[in-house]
């Protein structure tokens, strides 16, 4: 397939203003997301919801998250005007502050949606931007930068939740967290510059259909590898029966810690994921963060019956994200070409999307019924493996 030239700076100066721009963002954003997260599960016992209600929680968002992930990469590329939808996004993943106020677990499901909504649409908008920004030989880097940064944000949250949720409680650290979502906006409006509209050149169709299989291939993977993306709530609801007393905010502190854990090992981890998939190439160092994650999920499996394995459980799980988030666009954006690479990740963040609500509609049922399942963490695995195996062994991603 013809390609337009990249419009890219040289890969010496791979952190440009829209890098360095996301990664502040994402850092400030993830900071509020993560301190709400690692507080969702210990918030919804305070107010008596039910178990299954994590599970519609995570399946509803995610849904949505998924359509609005589809729509966000077909407008990446199309549109002239993708700044003031960067800025709704931001602004509308910021309104999940407003959980505070929600006096049942209803209210937490429409809150939550409207900030996944904003979430899911930004998502492949900033990848598409970043991959317009740099050199392809640096995505790796450009995203595992974005990604440290991230969870440096997502490092924080929970260990501000696990210092103040003993003397404030949950609803005053939830309503705190709309303040690094106003620095993380201030970040897109002061550094992130749009990157021009690409005009589509004529296409060979041999190479095109070269890149359509490549891509469904990628597609089939990552569908498979998505269907064990349990989200990480589940992880500290786990910690917190494990651990016992679920409601005491003792408990919960220290099933935050956990979790706070699991994201110091994915600060640590993602930028050097991304330099090893710029020198091995993101497809194949993607394989190791789906072998990660499968072990992690085991690892849970054990340790419903195993609490001493809690530790190495969110460090195993830190490990996979960190092989995971960052190199799924960077294959994508090295595999497709510009004029389709913005439908081609919201079609990728869509798919996982529609994965992550099968796996947490069962969670959420499964965890009603029968607590922590350990044969179902084992399901998960095998699904994150089969992924593993199942990625093209030769592809020029």
């Amino acid at each position: 397939m013809a390609q337009t030239p990249q419009a890219t700076t040289p890969e010496s100066r791979w952190l440009s203003p829209n890098v360095l721009g996301f990664g502040l963002a994402s850092l400030f954003s993830d900071l509020g997301h993560e301190l709400v997260t690692s507080l969702l599960p210990g918030f919804l016992l305070s107010i008596g919801a039910p178990a299954y209600a994590l599970g519609v929680l995570e399946a509803v968002s995610n849904a949505l998250q998924s359509g609005a992930k589809v729509w966000g990469g077909r407008t990446a590329a199309r549109t002239r005007h993708m700044l003031p939808w960067l800025y709704f996004g931001y602004l509308a993943t910021g309104l999940k502050a407003l959980i505070a106020l929600a006096a049942s677990w209803p209210a937490v499901v429409l809150i939550r949606t409207v900030g996944w909504l904003g979430r899911g649409m930004r998502g492949p908008m900033r990848d598409y931007t970043i991959s317009r920004s740099v050199a392809p030989s640096a995505y790796g880097r450009a995203f595992g930068f974005r990604e440290a940064l991230d969870t440096i944000g997502a490092l924080l949250g929970p260990l501000l939740a696990f210092l103040l949720l003993p003397r404030l409680g949950y609803r005053p650290l939830i309503a705190w967290t709309g303040v690094p979502a106003a620095l993380a906006l201030l970040m897109i409006v002061v550094l992130v510059r749009a990157v021009p509209p690409v005009v589509k050149a004529r296409e060979n169709s041999t190479d095109d259909r070269a890149v359509r299989g490549a891509f469904l291939r990628h597609v089939r993977s990552f569908g498979l590898f998505s269907l064990s993306y349990v989200a990480p709530t589940f992880f500290i609801l786990l910690a917190l029966r494990t651990l016992g007393h679920p409601t005491a905010l003792t408990t919960g502190a220290l099933a935050v810690g956990l979790y706070a854990l699991h994201n110091f090992v994915y600060a640590l981890a993602a930028y050097p994921a991304g330099m090893l998939g710029d020198r091995i190439g993101p497809v194949r160092a993607l394989r190791f963060g789906y072998a990660a994650w499968g072990a992690a999920l085991i690892a849970f499996a054990l340790a419903a019956e195993l609490p001493f394995l809690l530790p190495l459980c969110f460090i195993l799980s830190g490990l996979g994200t960190a092989g995971v988030d960052g190199l799924q666009s960077a294959a994508i954006s090295r595999l497709l070409p510009e004029a389709t690479r913005g439908s081609g990740l919201g079609i990728v963040g869509g798919l996982s999307g529609a994965g992550n609500l099968v796996a947490n509609l069962a969670a959420g049922i499964l965890f009603s019924v029968s607590g922590a399942a350990p044969t179902f963490f084992v399901v998960l695995a095998i699904l994150a493996l089969l992924g593993a195996i199942s990625l093209p062994r030769h592809s020029a991603a």
